[in-house]
């Protein structure tokens, strides 16, 4: 007889990014499905592993598996695409853990709002990091820039700030807020111009 469930075992839990609603919501593997949780709540707390952050090349077409060609976000010089074909964009891979969570999550994007949120917080990162050794910050989403283009309207950029550090194997516990909305933080309007970048990632 046939398994019930089916056995995957190359699952990574994610965290992704909708660049046009301005939602984070978790994904994980439940009996045997990807399931896409709720959006999480305007006040956003996790912890970014920001040292070991990568940016590269990743093609991604329907039907096909994914490829990536990941580098350091500090080498400068990754090289053109791997190939001719012109769907490949660059794209940012970090490990975030979510509040009460003992495991790390993979946040992939290819939308240009959230390149530009984790470079600043990259930058933020590098200036304290040697203060505080073997830890992560903890980022809070404090508000979201709206951006508009040609090619799908709004699209939004996340502000991430430094709330605090915590030990890289530490779980995130925080104070339950009293009231928790699952709307995103208010926009700010800044008109700017799309790069290649796409807001929503197909898989």
């Amino acid at each position: 007889m046939a398994f019930a469930t089916k056995r995957t075992t190359n699952f990574v839990p994610r965290l992704k990014w909708n660049g046009t609603t301005a939602q984070l919501y978790p994904e994980d593997l439940v009996s045997g499905e990807v399931v896409q949780g709720a959006n999480l709540a305007d006040h956003f707390f996790a912890v970014f592993d920001l040292e070991n952050m990568k940016y590269g090349w990743s093609l991604l077409e329907k039907g096909e598996a994914p490829q990536f060609r990941w580098f350091p976000v500090t080498q400068e010089d990754i090289g053109p695409p791997p190939t001719d074909n012109p769907k490949w964009r660059l794209g940012i891979l970090v490990n975030v853990k979510l509040e009460g969570e003992d495991f790390w999550r993979e946040l992939f994007s290819q939308a240009n709002g959230l390149w530009n949120a984790l470079d600043a917080a990259h930058t933020d990162w590098a200036a304290n990091a040697a203060q505080y050794p073997e830890m992560c910050p903890v980022l809070e989403r404090v508000e979201n820039l709206q951006h508009f283009s040609n090619k799908t309207g709004v699209y939004y950029e996340p502000v991430f700030e430094i709330a605090f550090w915590i030990d890289h194997n530490a779980i995130l516990e925080r104070e339950p807020q009293e009231t928790k909305s699952n709307s995103p933080p208010a926009a700010k309007t800044v008109p700017q111009k799309r790069s290649d970048m796409d807001d929503e990632i197909p898989f």
